[in-house]
């Protein structure tokens, strides 16, 4: 079945998606009336008529989430109604994914609604990467489809540690937290290293306090791999217990660049080495602009279209 890639943004992954898999892309305009109300413009919809559509998306760090979450069910909604084929969203950034509980833990979190927002306007399944936690495909009306950065992560600390002659056996793999060691474990195998994870408690949202290290560090240089850094407070205080606990010098590797307000200064001003963060996010804020030698951002765009196409071929024939 013939297939297109559809976006209401031009992000450079729906492009390089379109190009590697010599996919047409479509280009739908998501407008704005005076009192804010969002309207949804294509020309010449029928060429989406019985087609195959992978919705593409990059979260944008300099506009509100829920709106652009609305936008992109606005978005599907349309294209279900011009009659698509199927629709399958790839979202490099899967918002909601660290609540799949409500913060009391009794009663299931909005990423079920979020879910269900997507099935209603036509979206059967949803790509995205290093999602924080498997368990929303337990509670999902939607098929997940989730792309491990492990093997991207392998060759980002390769490079890292052969440019700074570091032994590859001298380096340790760590998770910030619990939710984090299949992910951690997954790496140090590729690697051929250690593994060791940090215990930790949240006390109430955006705040988390490290408590113990499980595992050794000791003469070893400490790489603390999670798939987000938000406010970077764990972060921070993670790799100064590392630090504390007798590692030579402390790498950050974060998939997905959140960074809210005054996260880029704590890295900063912290006790890392380096950092390292991806453009899952469409990187445009201004800080992202003034990186300098201790915070880098590596393009993860070759590699996720790359594993997008394979997963296409062999899940969708496409």
């Amino acid at each position: 079945m013939e297939s297109h890639i559809v976006s209401y943004q031009d992000n450079y992954i729906a492009r390089l998606l379109s190009e590697q898999r010599e996919i047409p892309f479509v280009s739908v305009k998501v407008g704005t009336f005076a009192d804010s109300e969002s309207y949804v413009v294509l020309k010449h919809e029928e060429r989406l008529r019985e087609k195959f559509i992978i919705l593409v998306h990059q979260f944008s760090l300099s506009e509100i989430l829920n709106d652009q979450i609305m936008k992109l069910c606005f978005v599907a909604d349309f294209i279900k109604q011009v009659g698509a084929h199927k629709i399958i969203a790839f979202l490099p950034y899967l918002p909601y994914t660290r609540q799949e509980k409500s913060f009391c833990e009794k009663y299931v979190g909005p990423i079920k609604l979020l879910s269900d927002y997507f099935m209603c306007t036509g979206i059967e399944s949803v790509i995205t990467c290093d999602v924080h936690s498997l368990q929303i495909q337990n509670i999902s009306t939607f098929k997940l489809y989730n792309i491990s950065m492990a093997p991207f992560w392998s060759e980002v600390i390769l490079s890292f540690v052969q440019k700074n002659n570091i032994d590859t056996k001298n380096i340790c793999i760590v998770s910030p937290d619990e939710g984090g060691i299949a992910r951690v474990h997954a790496l140090a195998q590729l690697l051929g290293v250690s593994a060791a994870h940090i215990d930790k408690e949240r006390k109430f949202p955006d705040c988390a306090v490290p408590l113990k290290l499980s595992g050794t560090v000791d003469g070893l240089v400490a790489v603390i791999v999670d798939d987000i850094v938000d406010t970077a407070r764990t972060a921070v205080q993670a790799a100064q217990l590392l630090l504390d606990s007798g590692a030579l010098s402390v790498i950050g590797c974060f998939t997905h660049a959140v960074l809210s307000e005054g996260a880029y200064k704590r890295l900063e001003n912290s006790a890392f080495d380096k950092v390292f963060v991806t453009d899952t996010l469409c990187a445009n804020l201004p800080m992202f602009k003034h990186f300098d030698e201790k915070i880098s951002l590596v393009s993860c765009g070759d590699f996720l279209t790359t594993q997008v196409g394979t997963l296409l071929a062999l899940n969708f024939s496409v």
